[in-house]
């Protein structure tokens, strides 16, 4: 087995047997400390800058859903006001399983209820009536990117 070290060195083969040619492997450089924290620090604030960014989409998606989830319960209240000449009589949230929402799925006006895409706290739908005669769809926005719509809670549907 041959233990010889060769190098290439100005488009030659040289063999590394003198000390002269192996210093050559003595001065290779790899990055200092500084460079690897300045390349990681770099990295640090863009991966922020992407995330923030990706959090204010995120929250102008979920309002755009919501006002496709209200408009959609309103339709269906539409068709229901139509066929049985009132609105239903409800006041509170809708959950899914509320009266409002037997009463829309039931009659095939809706085939889901829509819930709020976070649906926790303040994100929930509601809906009040008392008569019949008309209704208050009541939402909450995260962002104020919807015409028409203001961030924070307040924002209604009526017919």
């Amino acid at each position: 087995m041959n233990n010889t070290l060769y190098i290439i060195r100005d488009t030659k083969v040289v063999e590394a047997t003198n000390i002269k040619n192996r210093d050559f492997f003595k001065y290779q450089k790899g990055f200092t400390l500084i460079e690897l924290l300045v390349v990681i620090a770099i990295i640090g604030m863009l991966s922020a800058i992407v995330f923030v960014s990706l959090k204010d989409s995120r929250a102008r998606s979920r309002d755009a859903k919501r006002l496709t989830d209200v408009q959609s319960i309103s339709q269906a209240l539409s068709i229901y006001q139509n066929s049985e000449q009132r609105y239903p009589i409800y006041d509170g949230e809708i959950t899914g399983s509320d009266a409002l929402s037997v009463a829309l799925q039931s009659y095939k006006f809706i085939a889901g209820m829509p819930l709020d895409p976070l649906n926790d706290g303040e994100y929930k739908y509601t809906y009040v009536s008392v008569d019949g005669k008309s209704y208050v769809l009541s939402f909450c926005q995260e962002t104020d990117s919807v015409q028409r719509l203001h961030q924070g809670c307040g924002n209604e549907i009526v017919p």
